[in-house]
């Protein structure tokens, strides 16, 4: 029987596999089914629009699991501060890394560059095409890590709730005409699109990631911007006198959900990543959450000498559980306080919640563990 399969074609997949090998073991990686792409190449000249605020936590799995050492650091920003208005008219919330005791709050990552680092750590004879006829009962452990709309979930009694947001995100990349001193900015419905939520995220060379979660007839329209319309757009949204940007790339559109798993393991077969939890982008922390699920698993592995059974997977999921159920009641609480009630009520509740954060300072060390990663 072979040890180890696991099924997905991100980055939870790869880290996975790698910290399997770490741990002994002989895993398989198979494509998730329909997904075939092999990592882009970089751009010669800016960079990716699908990028990662990866945590101290997720960058010290990835230096344990060797990967960080591979990822090309000059394409890496430091995200040392976040500015955060809870409406356009607000006084800003402000988290640094300094107030978090961290050289940084995120470690901005592009998602081809971090594929191939990932996959230059896994023999290529361990890397399979997804078969149809793929049966767990082969394996000794087998982990399903094919995204938010997994297709093998139900085949092994593992349901999930999906909640659409009916909201997309669309994501571009900028250059900003002023520095960004490593400083995000994140707006609560702009005045140019209510029930929205705005971030820019620092890259090297003051660019930065766009990532705007727009409701659905908004993202229509603005999808049928061209470049400058769209970047005039971006800059009147955020309430700074001397913003200004331009947008040097493709852009990208994801429709968002919320996946709950209400089962994370079945015997010998468990979800990690996005198949069993995915979150709305507004904090950053789908990715993080997913190499936290790769971090308990590894932590688990270490000196079992059987990877999948079902009392580790069931610790494990019961590990996990809460943590991530905290992660996407916070997430949730924050959208549906921004759009699905974007009433004078709950924007006021969220200005108020936002404001004593800003002036506690105990309230905003706690404000900022979860962009930490704190356990």
């Amino acid at each position: 029987m072979t040890q180890l399969c696991i099924v997905g074609s991100g980055p939870v997949a790869f880290g996975l596999a790698i910290a399997a090998q770490q741990a002994g073991f002989a895993p398989q990686v198979m494509s998730a089914p329909g997904a075939t792409r092999a990592p882009s190449p970089l751009p010669s000249s800016g960079y990716s629009p699908r990028v990662y605020a990866l945590n101290p936590h997720s960058k010290t799995l990835l230096e344990t699991l060797g990967v960080w050492q591979r990822l090309p650091q000059q394409r890496i920003a430091l995200m040392r501060a976040m500015t955060v208005w809870s409406s356009p008219k607000s006084r800003p919330l402000k988290i640094d890394a300094l107030s978090s005791h961290q050289p940084a709050l995120a470690w901005m990552v592009e998602h081809d560059a971090l594929m191939q680092a990932l996959i230059s750590g896994i023999p290529a004879a361990q890397i399979l095409a997804f078969s149809p006829s793929i049966s767990a009962a082969a394996y000794k452990a087998f982990f399903i890590a094919d995204g938010a709309d997994s297709a093998l979930r139900a085949r092994y009694d593992l349901p999930a709730r999906t909640t659409p947001y009916h909201h997309h995100a669309l994501v571009a990349t900028v250059k900003l005409h002023t520095p960004h001193h490593g400083i995000a900015r994140q707006i609560f419905s702009p005045n140019n699109a209510p029930g929205s939520v705005l971030a820019v995220l620092p890259m090297p060379q003051d660019c930065a990631t766009v990532v705007w979660s727009l409701p659905d007839t908004r993202h229509t329209e603005l999808a049928a911007f061209d470049d400058s319309a769209l970047a005039l757009a971006i800059s009147a949204a955020i309430p700074v006198s001397d913003f200004g940007c331009t947008i040097i790339s493709p852009r990208a559109n994801a429709p968002l959900k919320l996946v709950q798993a209400a089962r994370w393991a079945n015997g010998r077969v468990a979800l990690i990543g996005d198949a069993a939890h995915a979150v709305h982008p507004l904090a950053g922390q789908g990715l993080n959450l997913g190499y936290a699920d790769v971090a308990e698993i590894a932590r688990r592995w270490r000196g079992a000498a059987d990877p999948g059974h079902p009392l580790l997977l069931s610790a494990y999921a019961r590990a996990r559980t809460s943590a991530t159920v905290a992660m996407q009641l916070a997430t949730d609480s924050l959208w549906r306080s921004n759009v699905a009630a974007p009433d004078a009520v709950s924007t006021a509740l969220r200005h108020a919640a936002f404001q004593c954060v800003e002036h506690v300072p105990l309230l905003k060390s706690l404000f900022s563990h979860p962009a930490r990663g704190g356990d």
